[in-house]
């Protein structure tokens, strides 16, 4: 009679009882509905009428993410502190950026050759050489026979694999179109692709939160890789977005509640 505290019972149609666990918490209830368990990050989703922005205070790891909601779920540890040195380190707003290079893929693969600017062998910082040709806005590093290899373009569409000895890191190297114009860095981009965007794009579906910065060459590498081409050894996730995707941010009173 010990345990009968552990168990409720209840009649069925038939009228004989039937046990069923006793529900104590709310990641118990969700073990037991369907055997999952519940995402509490979607149990309220708030909206402001009020805005075209659709639920105003739920944020999604495919979005971009507030100073007020630091290192909560579902931001990760690493897009917080990206965030955070970036914004301090060019004096801007939290999560309004100019990001710096970004690391978009390493393998045997460039851009296109109808936007390269030049190709040279220097022992300096591509990066450098690209920031300071007002043209460029992609870049690769690369080994080759002749050295270390700086090449630039000005433009990328498509991923164009050289040889399979050859691997290039390639980056893509913002640059506003006017003054006021930043990016904000999503709350958690590896969830976001592999649960979100990878999805959309396979099944040729409408990106639910809008399209990200390079989004065409992040599908491109990503299907490469998942059609076998073993020579990439880096894809990055979609990461960064216009800034006009950033929330408001929740107020402190209901955040606090529902954390």
């Amino acid at each position: 009679e010990d345990g009968e505290g552990e168990k409720s019972s209840t009649s069925g149609n038939n009228g004989k009882a039937e046990d069923t666990p006793k529900v104590e918490t709310e990641r118990e209830l969700g073990e037991i509905k369907g055997g999952e368990n519940v995402d509490r990050s979607k149990v309220f989703m708030f909206d402001d009428p009020t805005t075209s922005l659709a639920f105003d205070y739920f944020l999604d790891p495919c979005e971009c993410f507030f100073e007020t909601w630091g290192k909560n779920e579902p931001v990760t540890e690493d897009a917080f502190e990206t965030v955070n040195l970036e914004s301090m380190g060019n004096n801007m707003l939290f999560n309004r950026l100019i990001p710096e290079a970004f690391k978009l893929w390493q393998g045997p693969h460039i851009c296109d050759l109808s936007y390269l600017l030049e190709n040279t062998y220097d022992s300096g910082s591509c990066a450098i050489r690209c920031a300071d040709n007002a043209l460029c806005k992609y870049f690769a590093v690369a080994e080759t026979s002749g050295g270390m290899a700086c090449i630039m373009f000005s433009a990328c569409d498509h991923m164009l694999r050289v040889d399979t000895t050859f691997v290039a890191t390639m980056y893509a190297n913002y640059r506003p179109n006017n003054g006021n114009d930043r990016l904000c860095h999503l709350a958690d981009p590896e969830a976001c692709w592999a649960k979100t965007r990878r999805r959309a794009y396979l099944s040729k579906q409408t990106q639910p939160f809008g399209t990200c910065i390079w989004q065409s060459l992040h599908e491109q590498c990503d299907f490469a890789r998942l059609i076998g081409d073993t020579g990439i050894q880096y894809c990055a996730p979609c990461t960064y977005m216009n800034v006009a995707s950033q929330k408001v941010g929740l107020p402190l009173t209901l955040y606090n509640i529902l954390i």
